[in-house]
């Protein structure tokens, strides 16, 4: 059993911004001399697992799958868009998707259940230890949360977990959440036989190659500034996270996180007025979205709002 290489890469990244250094945990990795970014690289699920129980290990924050699977946001828009290129029915979407983790990440099995008027899907892992497998299913929850949410209709997804307790910690996600026996996801019916959601695709397939481009950019910034920055274009969904989501992911209070960009000069707000005049400038040059949809993106309400803000730096 093999695990493509960039996911544990990805991983790897991951816990490079909770202060685990990468160095340490490549060398946990048996293969060497991997090309990391090539698509057909691939590692053991021993490399993978031993990674995963040293993260776990150093790590003693609680919800570390959940908080990996919210890092994957940037991940999920990149997976719809390959998606998309494929098939633009949800359907086939789900056997694309189902495949992938086959061939891709087999420590994670979907179960596709047809039921009256809807489609439930389960996740489930052969994984023995208990606390790498919660890992794997959060993280993995989390993901496929997010793609689901880009392709389907509103309104149409149900999210099941095991523990109602963390319903708040998911509400971002934006979807109904229930009590459930398993992780797991209901999709109506209805649309399952519904084409991915155009718009969504549109906001995906303008504004990831403008992430990708802004995370290399800023790649080797050590600063913690730098690494905000950074945390917040992963966490892109593709509009930007919010404070709180950012200090979850960094394992810091808010009081900690403040100060420390205060010791460097600058502020959550600074850093996300950055990103919004880089990401407004881009948008509005590109031509293909509507200032509705820009403001939307950029987290204003009405695009009266974004106008009055655009204006306000243009000035300054």
């Amino acid at each position: 059993m093999t695990i493509n290489a960039s996911l544990l890469a990805t991983l790897i990244d991951f816990a490079s911004y909770r202060g685990i250094p990468s160095k340490v945990l490549y060398a946990l990795v048996e293969e060497k001399n991997i090309d990391w970014s090539a698509p057909e690289s691939s590692v053991s699920k021993a490399s993978y697992l031993r990674v995963l129980a040293y993260i776990s290990q150093q790590d003693k924050a609680p919800q570390l799958g959940l908080n990996f699977g919210f890092f994957l946001n940037l991940s999920a828009l990149g997976m719809v868009h390959q998606i998309s290129l494929q098939t633009k029915s949800i359907e086939q979407a789900l056997l694309v998707l189902q495949s992938y983790l086959e061939q891709q990440f087999p420590l994670l099995a979907l179960k596709i259940n047809p039921v009256k008027e809807s489609i439930h899907i389960e996740l489930h892992s052969t994984i023995q230890d208990q606390k790498l497998k919660a890992v794997i299913v959060e993280s993995s929850f989390v993901f496929i949360a997010r793609e689901l949410q880009l392709m389907l209709p509103h309104n149409s997804l149900v999210l099941f977990i095991p523990n109602i307790s963390l319903a708040s910690k998911l509400s971002s996600l934006n979807n109904r959440i229930q009590e459930g026996t398993f992780y797991s996801f209901q999709i109506d019916s209805t649309a399952i036989k519904q084409g991915i959601n155009p718009r969504n695709l549109q906001h995906i397939e303008v504004l990831l190659p403008q992430y990708l481009k802004m995370i290399y950019q800023n790649k080797h910034s050590r600063s913690f500034v730098g690494i905000t920055k950074n945390i917040m274009l992963h966490l892109c969904a593709p509009e930007l996270p919010n404070m709180q989501a950012v200090c979850d992911l960094l394992a810091l209070s808010t009081r900690s996180f403040q100060r420390k960009l205060h010791k460097e000069n600058s502020s959550f707000r600074k850093i996300s007025l950055e990103i919004k005049q880089e990401l407004s400038t881009f948008l509005e040059a590109d031509k293909q979205l509507k200032i509705q949809d820009i403001a939307y993106i950029l987290g204003y309400s009405e695009a009266s709002a974004y106008i009055h803000a655009r204006n306000n730096w243009q000035k300054a």
